[in-house]
């Protein structure tokens, strides 16, 4: 392997001579290995089995008698794309749930051994160069009618259990019989079950067999006996555990496999049998409560303790006694010794492990001792072309002019046993001949220890270097490039350098103004071009001249790694050479010269990020050495030209396994999903294909598709809908089975089916509230009758006396609360906490590529920048995480903003956003399209905007794309559909992550509505949705003619005044608070941002010089905002529009589920504070946020519905 092919870590290993595996190898045959390992068992008995044949990727080893297999050198796993389903065969509707079974870096095993059902798994991950295992169970050939369940996982957690729920027909006294390790059952009698082995040290098996089927559900899953006391409980997610379904109708393979979801919970649900077909019907999912109907709730000790096992721990040595066979000993771990006297000497190791157990090694006459001894001292290296970087093979390399070595396939050399270098004197000088007086700078190129170097191929140009340092006793490195004969005027500068600093570049400063260097854009001038930009250590980095034209080229080294560096001093001891070739071949060689220190003042010059290493005069070809380090680019030119700013590169980031991150189904009927484990329903009769596409992280790409993998019949029974929503802590189970969800679910069921719903609170102490939709209820308990369609709610609520705390995360990122209670990674999450839980931590940590922001106004720690916040519990709470994309000097992410219907295309591509009119409403719109797109610096931007619709006219940019306000007394121009910004520019002027560039077709509408005035006042005044009670109150006082205290009729602008007497207005703005501060706030609560510089100042001489009161100002600023028709105004303004939607949303909802502020606790009163707050935290002018935000509102108000 070419050493510029090696991971850093590899090459710094082989420079130093410290390889510890394969040290003594040379270097081409050292390889990174993936290895393979694993122990095969008896699924039955637990047994190891010898003599069975394993295989992966062709490569096959038989395990030995304690059923161990190795296989070595596996290649890498690959993508590939696979899933399954349940239920593919029945009448339209036909419900099929899909399960996405693809895989990454996986390859498949198979195992083999008579009378045992071969074995087949299709996703044994291999990590390059790890030692990977993967261990297995076999089982013996079935009976017909028997079926077995073999469970395997990894090392932890220790103690995973098998349990199986038989069917009603199959236990006794009319109830099933669970089968696990409490009662392990019996295959020939009632239950016809039983648990053959119970695993409790990890990797399993623990398997069950079941001997006869009876009619009825049997319900297997898995229990995670070690995380038993835990909720959301990660063991099982992180165990890699397999389950493998055998049958005896089928002798070839496992008739079904599973691998575990990445899920959290204690319990693997994994499906369901039908005792009368044997069909297997796949549930596959994790959850905190026990399938079945033997279901016990998490604070249950739902199984009788198992004997307390200690965690085996494997034996480790604890002590060493060494003796060296001259007299003397260590206790060391690896001493080092050292024999002063000649001799032959037997040296004996005793070493003691933890369980005291010891034993002894004896080496008779393993030290000779004979005298000084001879250090081999190695010479190695990379030859590689300077224009490709690619590696050279069978290149002649000669040392002093000793014996010619040959480059390798990978372009190494090695030459052993070097002489130590010498000391050498010689030098260099500029301008040697002209006329008298001649002015000549002579440089020292002297050298010790070192030797001269030389290198020759066909069709290259011969290389020669008479400084290459020998260290004797040590693997010496030179890396060297050679390059092909260059054409009469052309010329090629070569700079290659060590391990570090990771990234030097060449510079070229041409006579017409041209810079050559690493940007794409300056890569190649036309008569000068850069062939390598080298970024990971060595080189080569590679300028050419292919015409020369008249004046002065300036060459010149950066240190990238160390830019902006004062005083650096890794480019003089990084080893770099620069060659430079002519049309006659190799002109000259130049080493970075070192810093020298002033022996009368211990001044230490010659420092810097430049290396200028000389001049070029263009019109005769010579070449002057300058040979200097210096700290700035200015100070090579003289200053007749100024000082670049380099554009930064993408960092490269640390090599990690693929993962896959897109789905893409086709399910054959026009349908579509990018769900991972989509259900989809087929409505029509017939047989379809199935189609899976799955993209990794790495770009890579793979599909699947299965023919006629779906088939519906016709149905000769009416089907109708069941539609299930559930708010608060918990869930609803159906019988006949079909719906089991804690969110929103919905099945097909036969029109002459009644369907029976049973609440199942989740938490402890939580109360299951009320059904609605249902035809009778009795408790827990809603019967449905399935004559029609049906929308059924159940609503829970948090445990009387608890303290509720509200989450809301805006951005990308997750918050984490201690005591445990609230792991959000949505936009909003409920925590309940016990009501001695007086204050709860609160840690937000932010998702790759964004960073935490603040914690938002309307909730605790407001404005704090810190990712923690102590959130006192004195009652309900609420708290507001604000993330943002992270910044970066060198790309910016732009997001695209319409008000009205119209479009917006970027050149280069990357948005083309739209707004339509939505075919099923009246007026509303939604956003299509790519709106958000991360642009480069280099990169200018030009955007078009287009109307859509015959009402629709392009009325003005805003954002980036803002036009300057016309001076005074001028007319502002007529707007124009395109608009072109620089990003540089962009970035300049701002540190914002992400930038808006908005475009209007027309005013955002505003309704007239009391009740939308009051609502917007509200909001406006306050910041969060208001309480139904209040919002009826002020409303009816204005449309019924209620005179207030002045004995005037209510109008918005007397409840704005009535509002700054209400005590949580006066407890939110009270005196103290300056009008600058009032200010900002109140802009907040409208615009979402504090005021500009010019609003500001009109404001304060408002309020303060002219005592406009400051309930006025809000009417004002809002009447103003819906005026003002800029393209920025109007996209604020659509923002509280739907903020506004969003607050009657709220109080509507209150309204009609009996929430009346006045009547709730105080603890619920400040509930639904928080509440009104957290709902708006993600509302911006995209209607996608106010829909998810309506949508979260019966959920969120859950806790105190009923109160």
């Amino acid at each position: 392997m070419s050493s510029h092919l090696m991971p850093h870590w590899l090459r710094s290993a082989a420079a130093s001579g410290v390889l510890l595996i394969g040290a003594m190898l040379p270097l081409s045959s050292q390889a990174v290995t993936n290895t393979l390992t694993g122990v095969v068992t008896d699924a039955a008995t637990g047994d190891p089995l010898a003599n069975v044949s394993v295989s992966v990727a062709a490569q096959t080893a038989t395990t030995d008698s304690q059923g161990r297999y190795t296989l070595n050198n596996v290649p890498a796993g690959s993508l590939n794309a696979d899933f399954y389903a349940n239920n593919t065969e029945g009448e339209a509707p036909l419900a099929v749930d899909f399960y996405d079974a693809s895989t990454d870096a996986t390859q498949v095993i198979t195992a083999e051994l008579n009378g045992y059902i071969p074995y087949q798994y299709d996703h044994v991950r291999i990590e390059a160069g790890d030692d990977n295992r993967h261990d297995i169970s076999m089982t013996q050939t079935l009976a017909v009618g028997e079926m077995r369940f073999v469970l395997t996982w990894g090392e932890t957690p220790r103690d995973l259990d098998s349990h199986l729920l038989t069917s009603i027909a199959a236990g006794s006294n009319g109830q099933p019989y669970h089968v696990y390790y409490g009662n392990k059952g019996h295959p020939d009698s009632a239950p016809f079950a039983k648990l053959d082995v119970d695993n409790m040290s990890g990797y399993g098996p623990e398997t069950v067999t079941i001997s006869r089927l009876f009619n009825g559900v049997y319900h297997y899953y898995i229990h995670n006996y070690s995380g038993r006391s835990n909720t959301n409980d990660a063991g099982l997610k992180a165990s890699g555990a397999i389950v493998n379904i055998y049958s005896g109708d089928r002798q070839d393979q496992a008739a079904y496999e599973f691998k575990v979801p990445e899920e959290l919970g204690r319990y693997w649900y994994v499906g369901t049998l039908d005792g009368a077909t044997g069909q297997f019907t796949a549930i596959n999912r994790i959850q905190d409560t026990e399938p079945g109907s033997t279901a016990r709730s998490g604070s249950e000790q739902p199984y009788p303790p198992k004997p307390e096992a200690r965690e085996a721990v494997a034996p480790t040595i604890t002590a060493w006694l060494w003796d060296f066979g001259d007299g003397e000993t260590s206790t060391e771990q690896n001493p080092q010794h050292i024999y002063t006297e000649p001799g032959v000497y037997t040296v004996m190791l005793t070493v003691t492990n933890s369980d005291g157990m010891s034993r002894e090694v004896v080496k008779t006459e393993y030290v000779n001792v004979a005298g000084a001894t001879t250090v081999s001292t190695v010479l190695w290296g990379v030859v590689t072309d300077a224009q490709s970087g690619e590696p050279l093979a069978n290149v002649g390399v000669k040392l002093n002019g000793g014996q010619i070595v040959r480059t390798n396939e990978e372009g190494e050399y090695r030459i052993e046993n070097v002489p130590p270098g010498s000391l050498s004197a010689d030098f260099y000088a500029n301008n040697t001949e002209g006329p008298a007086p001649l002015d000549v700078e002579f440089y020292d190129a002297s050298s010790d220890a070192t030797q001269t170097l030389t290198a020759n191929m066909t069709g290259y140009a011969p290389y020669s270097y008479d400084h290459v340092m020998i260290v004797a006793g040590v693997e010496n490195r030179h890396d060297f490039s050679m390059t092909r004969p260059l054409a009469a005027g052309n010329m090629r500068f070569v700079l290659s350098w060590g391990e570090t600093p990771r990234d030097l570049d060449s510079h070229l400063l041409t006579p017409d103004g041209e810079h050559v260097y690493y940007p794409l854009e300056n890569r190649d001038v036309g008569h000068a071009n850069l062939d390598i930009d080298d970024t990971s250590s060595y080189g080569p980095e590679t300028v050419t001249i292919t015409d020369l034209v008249d004046g002065t080229y300036y060459y010149f080294v950066h240190n990238y790694s160390a830019r902006n560096t004062t005083g650096d001093t890794t480019l003089a001891t990084s080893s770099a050479i620069v060659e430079i070739y002519d049309d006659n071949g190799l002109l000259r060689s130049l080493t970075a010269p070192t810093p020298s220190t002033d022996p009368v003042t211990d001044l230490v010059t010659g420092l810097g990020e430049y290396w200028y290493v000389g001049k070029l005069n263009g019109a005769t070809g010579q070449f002057t050495i300058v040979n200097e380090l210096v700290e700035n680019e200015s100070d090579i030119t003289g200053g007749e030209r100024s000082g670049t700013q380099y554009p930064p590169k993408f960092e490269a980031r640390e090599a990690s396994a693929p993962s896959i991150v897109l789905w893409q189904w086709e399910f054959g009927d026009g349908q579509y999903s990018s769900e991972q484990n989509p259900e989809h329903t087929y409505r029509t009769a017939g047989s379809y294909d199935v189609r899976l596409f799955v993209m990794n992280s790495d770009g890579v790409t793979n599909d699947i598709t299965k023919e006629d993998f779906v088939v519906a019949t016709a149905s000769t029974t009416a089907m109708q809908t069941l539609s299930v929503d559930v708010y608060g802590p918990g869930a609803v189970r159906s019988t006949p089975s079909g719906i089991a969800c804690g969110s929103l679910c919905e099945r097909d069921f036969s029109a002459d089916q009644s369907v029976t719903l049973t609440a199942m609170p989740l938490i402890n102490g939580a109360v299951f509230s009320s059904w609605s939709g249902c035809t009778t209820n009795d408790g827990l308990t809603c019967t449905v009758s399935m004559a029609q369609d049906r929308d059924v709610t159940a609503t829970f609520r948090y445990p009387t006396g608890n303290r509720q705390l509200v989450v809301s995360v805006v951005g990308e990122g997750s918050v984490v609360s201690t005591p445990a209670g609230i792991d959000c990674t949505t936009s909003m999450c409920l925590g309940s906490f016990a009501s001695t839980t007086s204050s709860v931590s609160l840690a937000a940590d932010a998702a790759e590529g964004w960073q935490f922001k603040q914690w938002g106004r309307g909730g605790a720690c407001p404005g704090s920048t810190s990712p923690t916040c102590q959130v006192e519990l004195t009652g309900a709470q609420s708290a507001i995480a604000e993330f943002e994309e992270q910044s970066y000097t060198d790309r910016l992410q732009i997001e695209a903003v319409i008000v009205g219907t119209g479009k917006i295309v970027s050149r280069p591509s990357g948005i083309n956003c739209s707004r339509t009119l939505a075919d099923d409403s009246e007026g509303d719109v939604g956003l299509t399209g790519t709106c958000s797109e991360t642009f480069g610096e280099d990169e200018t931007i030009t955007f078009t905007a287009t109307a859509i619709g015959d009402d629709a006219e392009f009325t003005g940019w805003g954002g980036i794309c803002a036009p300057e306000e016309p001076a005074a007394g001028e007319t502002a121009p007529a707007p124009v559909p395109t608009c072109t910004v620089a990003v540089a520019d962009l970035l300049e002027a701002s540190d914002e992550p992400t930038q808006q560039v908005i475009a209007s077709f027309g005013a955002v509408p505003r309704q007239e509505t009391t009740r939308w005035k009051v609502a917007e006042l509200y909001m406006a005044t306050m910041g969060y949705a208001m309480d139904a009670q209040g919002l009826d109150y002020w409303v009816g006082n204005i449309e019924t003619g209620q005179l207030d205290a002045n004995g005037d009729p209510w109008t918005i602008e007397t409840v704005a005044q009535a509002f700054f007497e209400q005590p949580l207005v006066q407890a939110k703005y009270p005196q103290t608070l300056s009008d600058g501060e009032y200010i900002d706030e109140i802009y907040r609560n409208i615009f979402g941002r504090g005021a500009d510089v010019n609003g500001r100042n009109y404001w304060m001489t408002e309020l303060g010089e002219r005592g406009t009161p400051r309930n006025a100002m809000i009417i004002a600023l809002i009447n103003g905002g819906w005026a003002n028709t800029s393209a920025d105004a109007q996209s604020d303004m659509l923002r509280f529009k739907h903020r506004t939607e969003v607050s009657l949303a709220f109080a509507d909802y209150q309204s009609e589920n009996g929430i009346v502020y006045s009547e709730l606790g105080a603890a619920n009163q400040q509930y639904l504070i928080a509440a009104g707050s957290n709902v708006l935290a993600n509302v911006t002018s995209d209607e996608a946020t106010r829909d998810a935000a309506i949508e979260s509102i019966p959920n969120l108000l859950a806790p105190i519905a009923g109160d």
